[in-house]
């Protein structure tokens, strides 16, 4: 199960609103974001993992795009 494409706003250490879309989902913060996002783990040089458009980075995190 994959996170949807839109970015879906949360606060760090509460993974409630993320594990509600996705059960392996979590809060994270991205420094290219305003705010931490709901995000997932995969594999590294995967895109089959995360949501349609977002890219797995070096960390093993779903990155929105932006």
């Amino acid at each position: 199960m994959r996170l949807p494409a839109t970015t879906t706003s949360c606060t760090v250490g509460d993974d409630a609103p993320c594990t509600a879309m996705c059960p392996t989902a979590y809060c994270h913060n991205f420094g290219q974001l305003p705010t931490p996002v709901c995000t997932q783990s995969c594999t590294v040089g995967s895109t089959d993992q995360c949501p349609t458009g977002w890219t797995c980075n070096n960390m093993g995190r779903c990155r929105p795009p932006g």
